[in-house]
C-alpha cells in the first residue's frame, strides 16, 4: 500500500510575467529553465521520502467576478512512498509496551516472591495468626488492629 501526495507543479511562466516587455527584462535561465523548476520540485520530494509516480492534469471550476464558471485544467506531480514507515512504528510502539507489561510482571513476582518468604518466615518464628491481605490499587484501609498485635 501507498500513500499518495499531490504537488501543484511550477508554472512556468512565472518569471515572465509583470507590466515590462519581455525584451526589456533582465533574463535569468535558471528562472526560465521549465525543466529546472521541474527537478528542484522532484528533489524537494525526494528528500523527504516521496517517489515521483507521474503527473495528472485536473479540471478546476473558478468563478471570475460575476461571471460563469470557467473550469482550468491544473498540472499537479503526483508523488507517492510505502506505508511501511508507519507499520514499523507501530510495530516499535507495540514491541515497547510488551516489554514494559514484560517488566511489570517480572516486578510484580519479585514482590511476590518477597512476600511469601516474609509469611514463611514469620510462621518460622511462630506467629500464630497471619492476615494475607492481597496488594492492590483498592487496598484503602490498613489490615486490622488486631492482625499487627497477634505478631
Amino acid at each position: 500500500m501507498f500513500e499518495f501526495k499531490l504537488v501543484p507543479a511550477p508554472a512556468i511562466g512565472a518569471a515572465a510575467s509583470g507590466p515590462l516587455p519581455s525584451r526589456w527584462r533582465r533574463r535569468r535561465p535558471e528562472e526560465d529553465d521549465p525543466l529546472t523548476l521541474l527537478t528542484t520540485t522532484i528533489n524537494l520530494c525526494a528528500a523527504a521520502g516521496w517517489d515521483y509516480a507521474g503527473s495528472e492534469i485536473v479540471p478546476v471550476t473558478r468563478r471570475r467576478f460575476l461571471r460563469a464558471p470557467v473550469v482550468e485544467h491544473r498540472t499537479y506531480l503526483v508523488f507517492r512512498r510505502p506505508l511501511e514507515p508507519r507499520r514499523s512504528a507501530a510495530a516499535a510502539h507495540e514491541a515497547a509496551v510488551a516489554a514494559a507489561a514484560a517488566e511489570r510482571a517480572a516486578a510484580d513476582d519479585a514482590e511476590r516472591r518477597a512476600a511469601r518468604e516474609e509469611l514463611v518466615a514469620r510462621v518460622r518464628a511462630g506467629a500464630r495468626r497471619i492476615v494475607v491481605v492481597p496488594p492492590g490499587p483498592l487496598m484503602l484501609a490498613p489490615p486490622p488492629a488486631e492482625a499487627i498485635a497477634a505478631e
